[in-house]
């Protein structure tokens, strides 16, 4: 299993329907890599460690707001790999840590 230190595994989903992917993406991504920390952000309660309550937002763009103003409070690494439920790791192999070197990927 790949390790990438200083790095937060962080989610955000507040469409509850959602959550069986949201979970199943979550999993999938800490199968292939070992974050040194892992975030799941949602108004409803996930039954995990890693479940941090959050205001339910109403719409895409109150989401984007979060993101770009919020999300780095629930953050205490340098680095964040944000997933979602239709997006997570598929080739862990892949990984580079010059990666690292850059704002966004």
């Amino acid at each position: 299993m790949k390790s990438i230190k200083n790095c937060t595994l962080i989610g955000i989903e507040g469409v509850q329907k959602r959550i069986p992917q949201f979970l199943k993406a979550s999993d999938i991504c800490q199968h292939y890599i070992n974050f040194e920390d892992v975030k799941l952000l949602s108004p409803f309660n996930l039954k995990r460690k890693e479940w941090v309550k959050i205001k339910s937002m109403k719409d895409r763009n109150e989401y984007c707001r979060f993101v770009i103003k919020q999300l780095h409070k629930y953050v205490k690494t340098d680095y964040f790999l944000l997933f979602q439920n239709d997006g997570w790791i598929l080739n862990p192999d892949a990984w580079d840590d010059d990666f690292l070197n850059y704002d966004y990927i």
